[in-house]
């Protein structure tokens, strides 16, 4: 692939065979779109794609910048991270041989830690949905309740949240869901 270079240099392994490719390709020149495995804070492996920095806006792009870092995009995502390439390359390299060299086998384990973080806030959103209905059941008469739909009740546990209700006064001022 032609483009810009981004971080690189020749190999310096004086070995033969495989050993000089593996380095060779660890230290080649990483070119703009090329495709590096990045670790995440998770401590999970997610490909990326180098980009050009110049083609980023500045709100998109992070705060911490190392020196000889280079930004990449995270796969199917907008979110952009800076890189040590040469860093990042080296670590991974120990981390495919772990995993019997199968980029596949690394990415579903990332893609299994992605689900249950999913997991786990999907319990944390039903936990406050339940809190905001119980809330809105007691606040509203029974009548008024049985009459609204879910989408309803939690408009109205919005509307209570913020001081806007249609139904009865709450019984206990001060309440908060998130202290």
């Amino acid at each position: 692939m032609s483009g810009k270079q981004v971080v690189g240099g020749p190999s310096h392994d004086s070995g033969g065979g495989g050993k000089k490719v593996a380095a060779m390709q660890l230290e080649r020149e990483v070119m703009l779109g090329d495709i590096i495995w990045v670790k995440l804070q998770s401590n999970s492996w997610w490909p990326a794609q180098v980009v050009d920095e110049n083609t980023v806006s500045e709100s998109n792009k992070p705060d911490d910048k190392a020196v000889g870092a280079a930004l990449v995009r995270l796969y199917g995502t907008y979110e952009y991270l800076y890189v040590d390439l040469i860093k990042s390359r080296l670590e991974f390299q120990i981390v495919l041989e772990q995993n019997n060299g199968s980029h596949r086998e690394i990415f579903e384990k990332a893609l299994e830690q992605v689900i249950i973080f999913i997991l786990h806030i999907i319990k944390k959103i039903v936990s406050i949905l339940h809190i905001c209905y119980t809330f809105v059941a007691n606040n509203l008469d029974a009548e008024m309740y049985r009459s609204f739909s879910h989408l309803e009740l939690a408009q109205e546990c919005s509307r209570m949240i913020s001081g806007r209700s249609k139904g009865k006064q709450s019984k206990s001022t001060g309440y908060q869901f998130f202290t």
